[in-house]
């Protein structure tokens, strides 16, 4: 284990008093009788302030890379030469933090010969892995935008895990929203990728079946665009289905029973646009046309209100609870 330093705010604040006695002693018309023992001081002191404020922000970055450029895979095959300055990076840090925690002296230890030199350009190599390692990440965000919404951390897990889609499943919540997980059917082999057949709402209870099945092969940022593709064009199959279906329903508890709650809503929606442009053309020749398209809403939120009071589940519940919101806004 490594010991980090750190100046508190009291020793802070009693460093940089003692710094402007120091200066107010360097103004002095007696300086010269005591002018090597206060620039003595006026150097140590200046020593601790320097090496204390880049050390902190060495330590703040060098936890941070640590994780990533000794612990992911993904980033030592993408970023070889980076990956190799941090090695070195994290070398020198822990010898310097191994030797200020054996002085124990805040003076002695930030004045030793050499210590801001090699922090300084420290600080400069953790700037140019800093700088690799965003651009990379930039290049993958670009290829699939929904990287933007996931940290770094969990970024770097899930290019490191790409090739194992089950560990990237487990993700997928950060990724698209409302998608808990995907259903992944085993290939054929223990070496062949699985196929993604289907996700499963984290809100509520509800199971999106692809239209066909998706391969999960190729690059972790390729093959999760396949997969938002096939969501959407599956949704979109769904959704006209849904249209006939409702077009033709016999029960509404039924309908809303076997239809997502996105795709019921849109459905609505469509079906009372429709509707209220067949009756403004049908006002033309019947001015009770809009009483009796008023007078079928509320039928059907009664309807609606009736199905609500039966024995449901808490999903169906939901789903008709939005409906009637829905409708009555209509």
């Amino acid at each position: 284990d490594v010991q980090l330093i750190k100046l508190s705010e009291e020793d802070f604040e009693t460093l940089e008093d003692h710094q402007l006695q120091i200066q107010n002693m360097m103004g002095s018309r007696y300086l010269s009788t005591f002018e090597e023992e206060v620039t003595g001081w006026q150097k140590k002191l200046s020593g601790v302030a320097d090496v204390v404020t880049i050390m902190n922000e060495i330590q703040r970055t060098w936890a941070y890379l640590e994780t990533l450029f000794i612990g992911s895979d993904e980033v030592k095959k993408e970023l070889p030469e980076d990956t190799e300055r941090f090695a070195g990076i994290d070398v020198d840090v822990r010898r310097v933090l191994e030797e200020f925690f054996k002085i124990k002296n805040a003076a002695e230890a930030c004045n030793t010969e050499g210590t801001y030199k090699l922090l300084e350009d420290t600080q400069h190599k953790l700037e140019l892995c800093e700088k690799s390692l965003a651009n990379y990440l930039e290049q993958k965000r670009r290829i699939f935008p929904r990287f933007y919404f996931v940290s770094t951390s969990d970024l770097l897990d899930i290019l490191s895990n790409g090739n194992q889609p089950d560990k990237v499943n487990f993700h997928f919540s950060k990724i698209i929203a409302a998608v808990d997980h995907l259903d992944l059917t085993p290939g054929a082999t223990s070496t062949d990728r699985p196929s993604a057949t289907g996700m499963e709402s984290c809100v509520g209870i509800e199971h999106i079946e692809f239209t066909q099945p998706l391969k999960v092969e190729g690059r972790v940022e390729f093959y999760l665009q396949d997969i938002q593709d096939r969501l959407i064009d599956s949704l979109r199959d769904i959704l006209f289905a849904s249209i006939k279906t409702f077009e033709n329903k016999s029960s509404v508890g039924d309908w809303l029973k076997e239809t997502p709650n996105q795709i019921i809503l849109t459905v609505s929606l469509l079906d009372f646009t429709r509707e209220m442009t067949k009756t403004f053309e049908n006002l033309q020749t019947n001015d009770q046309a809009m009483q009796a398209f008023y007078q079928s809403k509320v039928d059907g939120l009664v309807e609606l209100i009736d199905l609500v009071r039966t024995d449901m589940s808490k999903a169906d519940r939901m789903k008709t609870m939005c409906l009637i919101t829905l409708d009555a806004h209509s």
